[in-house]
């Protein structure tokens, strides 16, 4: 292998300080419990998991003795101008010149909310300019099911990055809804990003006619159970499917998934 770096440069909240993470005090709608006896009851059930099904993009970034520079922003609730804001995440990113270095912009959710013009847009404000910014992969988060399913799905297809996450499964559909993980092609060097997003917004009460239609039934299933094993089975999945692949590296692309949903599965 050549004389090559990784660096990875989280920038977390990197828009704005606004605190709009889970709060554990939060309203919830639905309890596990609830949802696991829906699951039941529509022939959702664990023997059909983990799902990978092989998917995944191999995106080749070429050959040259180059650094890995990789930056991650999460939750930036489309704060376009505050504090570090877009135009300086872009200066950097520009900084770290792609024919000098290989460069991965990514975003780990929560981009589609948090303004008046994002809202009065429903998100697509909040895309185009990200379209402009270059970003390569994003995962969503649980504020960007705030505008209900459809426009969710449909702010995902107008984005230009690829959409990654392995544990958003369509129930009647019998699939996941995006590519579970991407590998980039790095010279030599095959690192894998898997996608996470938080089960958390199954139960928040703001969600309460997203992911049920009029019949109580559940459109979306994220892996949820009471102690996290469902959802720390899909991720090491995907890492071992990843590996399987040709992947020597494994960073993840996580959103603001609470402890309780590992308990003590995760180490």
């Amino acid at each position: 292998m050549k004389n090559m770096k990784l660096y990875c440069l989280i920038i977390l909240s990197a828009l704005t300080m606004i605190s709009c993470s889970s709060n554990p005090n939060s309203t919830l709608n639905h309890s596990l419990d609830e949802v696991a006896k829906n699951k039941a009851e529509n022939s959702i059930v664990e023997d059909k998991l983990t799902v990978v099904d092989g998917t995944f993009i191999d995106k080749n970034y070429g050959a040259g003795d180059k650094d890995i520079v990789i930056f991650s922003t999460n939750d930036t609730f489309s704060a376009y101008n505050e504090n570090l804001g877009y135009a300086s995440i872009k200066y950097y990113v520009d900084h770290f010149d792609k024919n000098e270095n290989f460069v991965t912009l990514v975003d780990t959710g929560n981009f589609t909310i948090g303004n008046a013009v994002a809202e009065k847009s429903k998100g697509k404000s909040s895309i185009d300019i990200m379209n402009a910014m270059g970003y390569d992969l994003v995962v969503p988060g649980s504020r960007d099911f705030d505008y209900g399913l459809d426009t969710f799905f449909e702010n995902m297809e107008a984005l230009d990055a690829e959409v990654v996450c392995c544990n958003i499964y369509d129930i009647k559909k019998e699939t996941l809804s995006f590519v579970p993980y991407v590998i980039y092609r790095y010279d030599d060097t095959n690192i894998a990003f898997i996608g996470v997003t938080s089960p958390e917004a199954l139960f928040l009460e703001r969600n309460k006619d997203v992911f049920f239609d009029e019949n109580d039934e559940q459109q979306l299933y994220f892996f949820e159970n009471e102690d996290g094993s469902a959802l720390y089975e899909q991720i090491q999945g995907c890492v071992d499917a990843a590996k399987k692949e040709g992947a020597d590296k494994v960073p993840f692309s996580l959103t603001e998934i609470p402890v309780k949903f590992f308990n003590n599965n995760l180490a």
